[in-house]
């Protein structure tokens, strides 16, 4: 089996404890929850982790996918520059899986120091990628990085894309682990970083219930006006694994769920993926 599990991770940088001091004991359980999973895929051994953040270099029509040959990253803008991820890219991955997704109308770009530099942006990992890898590297280091920056696409094109990660993935050969980094909804509180709003708690419940039920398709069919109106930045993270895990039967567990800042965080493992024909999710998201 090439694809051997996928993860949901948060990424606030609060619950590392080089950032968040005595408040990082507020998300224990979320903290503890994401050791496990780092615990976890140390026991896999995967030889490739695929990150897909938010925060990377966001476009509104295209999915972007890191390109140099060493990915590198800190949290010094989070005062802890002492948190630093420095991996070597799976270049022949992310070349061909760019080019598979041109080939089939699903529009990505291979993002380098370059394009960087041109949309002035940076060209470093950024604490999507860097939270919750952080997590990963106290148990395991041998194993080579992507980083995916979702695009603002439909559904079912980052659905597809998802899937044509598993195509190259397999094609290759590779072990490989996913991970959906994203925050779920950032609305529960008016404490929070935005003012409440009652589709917040909605869209939370909808996920974390929908996980509990195994129901991968729930996940991805949430309502858009309830995603857009709980401020969440996972839902098209999720997109994008669920659809690599197309056509696999899962156990899904929710290992940890809290939001005492206003910001959901959902820590889930989808775990024991085994081919099958019922699993093939597709046609039922369209």
């Amino acid at each position: 089996m090439t694809i051997l599990s996928g993860y949901l991770m948060p990424h606030p940088p609060i619950v590392i404890s080089a950032v968040g001091r005595d408040q990082s004991k507020i998300v224990d359980a979320t903290a503890k929850a994401m050791d496990d999973i780092g615990r976890q895929i140390a026991e896999l051994a995967p030889e490739v982790i695929v990150v897909i953040s938010p925060h990377g270099p966001l476009f509104s029509d295209a999915i972007a996918i890191r390109g140099e040959k060493t990915l590198e990253g800190h949290l010094g803008s989070f005062g802890a520059s002492e948190v630093h991820i420095k991996k070597q890219n799976a270049l022949e991955l992310v070349e061909a899986l760019a080019a598979m997704a041109v080939e089939n109308n699903i529009p990505a770009v291979v993002f380098d120091h370059t394009l960087a530099r041109r949309f002035d942006v940076s060209g470093d990992l950024d604490h999507g990628v860097i939270v919750p890898l952080s997590f990963v590297e106290n148990h395991y280091q041998n194993y080579k990085l992507i980083e995916i920056t979702y695009g603002l696409l439909p559904t079912d094109e980052l659905y597809r894309f998802g899937q044509m990660l598993t195509a190259c993935i397999e094609k290759q050969g590779l072990r490989a682990v996913i991970i959906a980094s994203g925050d779920l909804s950032h609305k529960l509180k008016d404490s929070g970083p935005y003012r409440y709003d009652a589709r917040g708690p909605e869209f939370d419940a909808w996920v974390i219930e929908a996980f509990r039920d195994n129901d991968l398709v729930k996940v991805v069919t949430a309502d858009e006006a309830m995603c857009e109106g709980a401020g969440e930045c996972g839902k098209k993270s999720l997109d994008i694994m669920i659809g690599a895990l197309d056509g696999l039967e899962v156990r899904t567990r929710v290992l940890s769920y809290e939001g005492p800042f206003g910001v959901g965080y959902g820590v889930v493992a989808l775990t024991e993926p085994q081919p099958s024909e019922q699993a093939k999710r597709f046609d039922e998201i369209v």
